[in-house]
């Protein structure tokens, strides 16, 4: 009867959070719509979103100065400027959930290190045959701890989830996040 974290990336608030670049476009009237793609584009290291967004900059600029120096066409720059605005922010939406994706898998790669780094191990940790020596190998583990540890262990018998041996060892939210992949029951 194992337990697991639930993982912040697939919460509403997360989404909305990690997808506020939308903003961008959005606010901005189209003056910076391919703005959002170069953003998302360098930090992801794909070119096919920030090309993109720098084609929108550039197009957009070009129509600003032929607008500017157009009287009589007014109407029709204005048309090609929000063309260019509505597709550059079809665009964005588009590549959202890959981009929701991409932070998703870099925050659990973030979040887990491999078993040796975490533990100095190759395998998870059973909680409830874990020894003190073994306790003590996770990251914040004192003397103290491991001792409160094991005796909410014998007081059990043991843990029925890692969220409980979470809570006997007092692990704050980062701590459990940075363990739950190498912890088991």
């Amino acid at each position: 009867m194992s337990s697991t974290v639930a993982d912040p990336t697939t919460t509403r608030s997360w989404r909305v959070r990690n997808s506020a670049w939308l903003l961008i476009p959005l606010l901005t009237l189209g003056t910076f719509s391919g703005a959002g793609l170069i953003v998302i584009g360098i930090r992801a290291r794909r070119w096919t979103w920030w090309l993109p967004g720098t084609g929108y900059v550039v197009a957009l600029c070009v129509i600003g100065a032929i607008g500017s120096q157009s009287g009589d066409g007014a109407g029709a720059v204005f048309r090609l400027y929000f063309a260019v605005w509505a597709v550059g922010i079809a665009h964005c939406v588009a590549i959202n959930s890959d981009w929701l994706r991409w932070r998703a898998e870099q925050e659990r790669y973030q979040n887990s290190a491999p078993a040796e780094a975490v533990i100095g191990r190759s395998m998870a940790l059973y909680v409830n045959t874990a020894g003190p020596r073994d306790l003590a190998t996770l990251p914040g583990f004192d003397a103290a701890r491991v001792r409160r540890v094991l005796a909410e262990r014998d007081a059990r018998q043991r843990f029925g989830s890692v969220k409980e041996f979470a809570e006997a060892a007092g692990l704050s939210q980062d701590e459990l996040r940075r363990l739950q992949y190498w912890l088991t029951v």
